[in-house]
C-alpha cells in the first residue's frame, strides 16, 4: 500500500508535464490518496490509480501520430495494448474506464474513423479479457465459477444511493471519512483552490474552434467523466463494489488538470495547495498512531499461540473509530481480516481465507477448503452466526475482537471449556485439552 500511495506522485508528474503544469501540481493527488480504497484496505485499486495516470500521459504522448501524416505504428499498438492488459494484475474494473478514456483521447483528434481503427482496436485485447474473467462466468456459470462465499455475496444484488446521498459522501470518499467530519474542511481547501485557478481573466485569444478548445480540456472533461460514472453507477453490482472506486481518481485527475496559475495568483494557491497538503497529512498521521494504538497486542497473543491449528477470526467491533462516529455508509471494517495474520505468521487453517475466491492466485483443493455451510452463514462477516456448541468443536482457536464483557455475551454458556488470554480488545481463545467442552451444551439455547 505505501509504494501503491508513492507511485501516485511520478504517475502525476508525468502527468502534469504532459499536460504544461508546473512541477508542484504533482503534489496536489497526493491529498487524495488516503481516501475510500486506502480506508478499505483495496490494494489492487490503490495500485490501478498510478497506472490510470501514467497511462494516460503515455497513450496521450502515442496519440500524437494521429496528428501528423504517420501511421499509429505497431510498436505504439503494443505499448498501448501492454498498458490496458496491465490493469488485469491491479483491477478490471478500472480497466474498461482507461479504455473509455483512451477512446475519448482518440476522438478528441479527430483522426477519421480510418486513422482511429488502430488505437482502438489496441484496446480490444483488455475488453475481452474483462469479458471472459469477469462477465462471461457471472452471467453464464456462477455456480460452476465461484464459490459458495462469493455466490452469498453476489445475492445481495445491485445496490444504488440516492443523488444526494452519494454527493454527501463525496468529500469522505475522496479524503477519507474522519470523525467530526473533518474531511469537508479538505473538500473546502480543494474547492478553494479550484475556484481561484479557474477564475481567471484570460487576454483576448483569436477565437478558438470548439474542436481546438475540447482537444485543449480533453483531461479535464475525462475528470468530469469519471464524476459522472460515480453518480450514475451503482454502488454494488454482481457482488462487486463500483461506483466509489471511482470518485478518488477522478478527483487526483481532476487537480492535475486544474489550470495553470497566472503570477499574480499562484502565491495563493500554492498557499492553498500546501494547506490541503499538511492537513491531510496531519490527519493521517493522527490517524495511523490511533490505529497503532488499537492494532496493540494482537502481535503477541498471535506469537503466543502453536502453529499449524484451526483459527476462527470472530471480529465483532471491526471498527478502528469510536462507534457513531464519522458518515455511517463510510465505516470501514479494518479490522475484520486480521485474523488472517494467524495464518501468515503461524501456518494453520482460517475460518474465512481469501483463498474462497476465484481470482485468488492461491486456491483450495478440491474438498480441502471449510464446510461451505459454516463459511456462509459466518465468515468475516456474520461473527453472531458463531455458536459454541455447533461450531466451536471445529476449532483448535478463537481470535476475538471486542469489549469482554459483549464477547462472552454473544459467545454465550460453554467459555469454562476454553482459555482465554486478553491484550486490549483482542481476545485469543484456546481449547483447553480433553473432550468438546460443548459437548452437553447441544440442547440447550444459547445467549445470542
Amino acid at each position: 500500500m505505501a509504494v501503491a500511495i508513492a507511485a501516485v506522485g511520478p504517475a502525476a508528474l508525468a502527468l502534469a508535464r504532459r499536460l504544461g503544469r508546473p512541477d508542484w501540481y504533482a503534489l496536489l493527488p497526493l491529498a487524495a490518496t488516503f481516501n475510500y480504497a486506502y480506508s478499505w484496505g483495496f490494494v489492487g485499486t490503490l495500485f490501478a490509480y498510478p497506472l490510470f495516470l501514467a497511462g494516460l500521459a503515455v497513450a496521450d504522448r502515442l496519440l500524437e501520430e494521429l496528428s501528423g501524416k504517420r501511421r499509429f505504428g505497431v510498436r505504439a499498438w503494443l505499448l498501448l495494448a501492454t498498458l490496458t492488459l496491465a490493469f488485469y494484475l491491479v483491477h478490471l474494473q478500472l480497466l474498461l474506464a482507461f479504455a473509455a478514456a483512451v477512446a475519448w483521447l482518440v476522438f478528441v483528434r479527430r483522426p477519421g474513423w480510418r486513422r482511429a481503427l488502430a488505437p482502438l482496436s489496441a484496446l480490444l485485447p483488455g475488453i475481452l479479457l474483462v469479458v471472459a474473467v469477469v462477465l462471461l462466468p457471472n452471467l453464464l456459470a456462477p455456480d460452476r465459477s465461484f464459490s459458495p462465499y462469493e455466490l452469498s455475496m453476489k445475492a445481495v444484488g445491485t445496490r444504488w444511493h440516492a443523488l444526494p446521498l452519494k454527493l454527501l459522501v463525496l468529500p469522505g470518499l475522496v479524503f477519507s471519512s474522519r470523525p467530526g467530519y473533518r474531511e469537508g474542511v479538505a473538500a473546502a481547501l480543494a474547492l478553494a483552490l479550484a475556484l481561484v485557478l479557474a477564475a481567471q481573466r484570460r487576454k483576448a485569444q483569436p477565437a478558438q474552434r470548439q474542436g481546438e478548445r475540447l482537444f485543449r480540456s480533453r483531461f479535464a472533461w475525462l475528470a468530469a467523466g469519471l464524476f459522472a460514472l460515480y453518480l450514475l453507477l451503482p454502488e454494488r453490482f454482481m457482488g462487486y463494489l463500483v461506483a466509489e472506486r471511482l470518485a478518488p481518481l477522478a478527483a487526483m485527475l481532476a487537480l492535475v488538470a486544474l489550470p495553470a496559475p497566472p503570477l499574480r495568483r499562484a502565491f495563493l494557491a500554492k498557499g492553498l495547495a500546501g494547506g490541503l497538503l499538511v492537513l491531510q497529512l496531519g490527519l493521517a498521521t493522527a490517524e495511523a498512531l490511533a490505529f497503532e494504538r488499537d492494532a496493540a497486542g494482537l502481535a503477541g497473543l498471535l506469537r503466543a499461540s502453536e502453529p499449524g491449528r484451526r483459527l476462527a477470526g470472530l471480529i465483532y467491533d471491526p471498527y478502528a473509530d469510536p462507534p457513531g462516529e464519522g458518515q455511517p455508509l463510510l465505516r470501514y471494517p479494518v479490522f475484520t481480516h486480521f485474523p488472517a495474520f494467524y495464518q501468515a505468521l503461524r501456518g494453520g487453517r482460517l475460518l474465512f481465507s481469501f483463498a474462497e475466491l476465484s481470482h485468488s492466485v492461491v486456491r483450495y483443493r478440491p474438498g480441502r477448503g471449510p464446510h461451505p455451510e459454516l463459511l456462509v452463514r459466518v465468515a468475516d462477516r456474520h461473527p453472531r452466526a458463531f455458536s459454541l456448541a455447533r461450531d466451536g468443536p471445529r476449532f483448535d482457536y478463537l481470535l476475538a475482537r471486542g469489549e469482554w464483557p459483549a464477547v462472552r455475551a454473544a459467545l454465550g454458556p460453554g467459555l469454562g471449556g476454553w482459555q482465554v488470554r486478553s491484550a486490549g480488545r483482542w481476545h485469543l481463545l484456546r481449547r483447553r485439552p480433553g473432550a468438546p467442552p460443548e459437548a452437553g451444551l447441544r440442547e440447550r439455547p444459547l445467549a445470542h
